[in-house]
């Protein structure tokens, strides 16, 4: 990370300066033209006619350097104007610029502000305020959703909302919609529909981070949603990770990096899921919770130990990071079949026969079947030993599923993944033992 200082008043004058000398020089050439003429172009080499192109070339180089100065100093203005940077003796500070930002040059930086920018003016925005853009909601989430697959812009914007934010802010979305005197909402899906923005963002930002990032980031959306009160920012975390399938496969469309489903994935297994689950009873007996209408009293869907929700999502903070798995077969062997001690060809399945017998919701079983199918692909690897061990973790999951699972369990998600699993894996559905049916 790095830091950006300038003075602006001093720059405005070098910049003054730069287009100086090229009036000054653009002058000069002109005066050179004309005497050329008037004496009738004596040169016979064609050295004048040289000079004034080369000369006025040189002269809108340095003119467009000054415009691109300026342009950049104005954007760090902007920014500074917007809270983003800080301004003290007349000196502007960014701080936290990504190193591949500063080296990317002008395009980088410029991409990086805008998702800082729009991340700005958002928050603003939902704080019930006018951002210094005048921009509307639909205005700066139009921007964010055309960038959201840039990891720059993504970068700038998940750096500025703060990851600690991003479970909290489409709440805040919901509400914003809500009008209490017509008590009904002109934007029921909104704050579904920015969770699933974030999801994009998060995915894209991802590929930017060190591991330090990384783990760092983590912790923070961890810590985000472990607060008894406001276990309901998990439905948020869920809309965010999962449930991206725009193709209609039974995959997440989402890439995200391993080791933030590594980092990511563990931390949520620790928050305990029956405190929430009996939290969440009121809500499953809420009719509100469970249809769109409530989308549209937003108001409405808060619960004790909970907080305000979404609308009809998983509570089990396990649901949206299986389902990203499903798109990231390394991720989900690493989670759920690691490497058995002593051994790179075995497969350790202790958490995956754990997380078999977990009192799932429907939600949560099928983005265990994602992570399980996402496995079985890894049987066609090139890795003998990576190979080996897939075929054992899938092997142990076709006996889990047969063993642990109920019917009431699965939707079209889960019985789709579960045949992903099944036509990956022939030699393992022949000789699995003590199985009933699956789908």
């Amino acid at each position: 990370m790095g830091v950006i200082k300038f003075n602006p008043d001093n720059l405005k004058k070098k910049i003054r300066g730069l287009r100086d000398k090229a009036d000054e020089a653009g002058r000069a050439r002109a005066s050179i033209d004309r005497e050329s003429e008037n004496l009738g172009d004596p040169s016979p080499s064609m050295a004048v006619e040289t000079f004034r192109s080369d000369s006025a070339t040189h002269i809108d180089n340095v003119r467009a350097c000054a415009d691109h100065i300026e342009t950049e100093m104005n954007r760090i203005i902007e920014l500074n104007e917007n809270g983003i940077a800080t301004k003290s003796s007349g000196v502007i500070t960014v701080e936290n610029v990504p190193d591949a930002v500063l080296q990317g040059g002008a395009s980088e930086f410029n991409t990086w502000s805008q998702g800082a920018l729009d991340a700005t003016d958002l928050q603003t925005v939902l704080s019930g305020s006018t951002p210094k853009s005048g921009r509307s909601y639909q205005d700066i989430t139009k921007s964010m959703n055309a960038n959201k697959d840039n990891t720059t812009y993504s970068r700038g914007a998940i750096d500025t909302i703060g990851p600690e934010n991003l479970t909290q802010l489409p709440l805040d979305a919901a509400n914003f919609f809500y009008d209490e005197k017509l008590q009904t909402s002109s934007y029921p899906s909104s704050g579904k529909d920015l969770a699933a923005l974030f999801g994009t963002l998060l995915a894209s930002a991802s590929h930017t981070w060190s591991a330090k990032e990384t783990a760092d980031v983590a912790e923070q959306i961890y810590s985000s949603v472990n607060k008894d009160g406001q276990y309901g920012r998990i439905t948020v975390l869920n809309s965010m990770l999962g449930g991206h399938d725009a193709n209609g496969d039974h995959i997440n469309d989402l890439n995200f990096t391993t080791s933030f489903l590594d980092e990511l994935a563990p931390r949520l297994e620790k928050i305990d899921w029956e405190k929430i689950r009996n939290y969440a009873k009121e809500a499953w007996r809420d009719p509100y919770h469970n249809s769109a209408a409530g989308d549209f009293q937003p108001g409405t869907l808060v619960y004790p130990g909970l907080g305000q929700v979404l609308t009809d999502s998983a509570f089990d903070p396990m649901v949206g990071i299986l389902d990203a798995m499903g798109n990231n077969p390394d991720a989900a062997m690493h989670f759920l079949a690691p490497s058995a001690k002593g051994s790179n060809s075995d497969a350790d399945t202790t958490r995956m026969e754990r997380l078999a017998q977990r009192n799932w919701e429907i939600a949560g079983y099928s983005g265990f079947t994602a992570a399980l199918a996402a496995i079985s692909t890894k049987r066609a690897s090139s890795s003998p030993d990576e190979a080996a061990r897939a075929s054992d973790a899938t092997g142990a999951a076709i006996h889990n599923l047969a063993y642990y699972g109920e019917q009431r369990l699965y939707n079209d998600d889960a019985k789709a993944r579960v045949g992903m699993i099944l036509g990956n894996c022939a030699p393992e559905v022949t000789s699995s033992k003590d199985r009933k049916s699956v789908v």
